[in-house]
């Protein structure tokens, strides 16, 4: 399977979080990836970026949830920027409001916490992350439940965007 994308929406794609899903997704979307004038991975942990130090991509090291991360992240965009958030255990509503003001689109995988971080049934921690954010541009929410397949859905709202 081919996708054409001589018409492309984001010229930047920045991916949060390169764990199981993140490197996956890296991994299995080379082939759209290298079309992109640019690809940010950021973790926590740079141990991670080892995979893909070849492939021309940038790295960040740091927490996405931190401004002074994201401050560096817009310095790096080149053109129309997508942020592609895949961590685990962070706050996503928090997360969402940060770009908000900005020319960054954002897809949200929801594999968060909720407000109290003691508590982790999902509807209660799915009500949260789904709270509505005002944004410059698009944001979209996806679920990352055991039962949904998150590649695919955030697939989905790449090709979407």
């Amino acid at each position: 399977m081919s996708l054409h994308i001589g018409q492309r929406n984001f010229d930047t794609l920045i991916v949060a979080g390169v764990g199981a899903i993140g490197s996956s997704m890296i991994t299995l979307g080379c082939d759209v990836l290298s079309a992109l004038k640019k690809v940010i991975l950021v973790d926590l942990d740079a141990g991670r970026f080892v995979w893909f130090r070849n492939r021309g991509f940038s790295f960040l090291q740091g927490s996405v949830e931190d401004s002074e991360v994201l401050a560096k992240i817009t310095d790096m965009v080149e053109g129309k920027g997508l942020l592609v958030n895949l961590c685990t255990d962070v706050d996503n509503v928090r997360i969402r409001r940060m770009p908000a003001p900005l020319d960054l689109a954002y897809v949200d995988s929801c594999a968060g916490s909720s407000r109290n971080p003691k508590k982790h049934l999902f509807s209660s921690i799915m009500e949260y992350d789904l709270t509505p954010v005002e944004s410059r541009c698009p944001h979209a929410s996806g679920c990352a439940s055991p039962a949904a397949d998150p590649l695919r859905q955030i697939g989905r709202q790449l090709l979407r965007r």
